[in-house]
């Protein structure tokens, strides 16, 4: 508890003299971060880690996913009861493919529609 007060105790002294911190109308303003140039070297990891690193599609990541985990036994067809996970790839494909469209672009898609009035 001391090292809190005195830590609040050296901000609150420090206060009158930080050029980079002014109150306005009851609320702290900080002054904007100067964006520091990234190292060469953390570059060259980034392309080579690029380079390395195979692409791949969502939904391929997401069945093997489902291979560790069989989260697609948890949807089943309202029709038969039966799981998709039984079903061929291409269905289990197809429903990845909404679930990624669901989750992803529809939300975008209509918040963008939302915000213009249209709903």
């Amino acid at each position: 508890m001391n090292l809190l007060r005195d830590e609040l105790r050296q901000l609150d002294e420090s206060l009158p003299n930080n050029p980079d911190l002014e109150i306005r109308d009851g609320d702290i303003h900080l002054a904007r971060l100067e964006k520091n140039p990234v190292p060469e070297s953390a570059e060259a990891l980034k392309n080579t880690l690029r380079r390395r690193l195979q692409r791949r599609h969502l939904t391929d990541l997401l069945l093997e996913v489902n291979g560790w985990t069989g989260f697609l036994r948890s949807f089943t067809r309202l029709t038969s009861a039966r799981s998709v996970a039984e079903a061929d790839i291409s269905e289990q494909i197809a429903l990845l493919t909404c679930l990624i469209a669901e989750g992803g672009v529809l939300p975008l898609f209509l918040r963008n529609h939302t915000l213009r009035g249209y709903r």
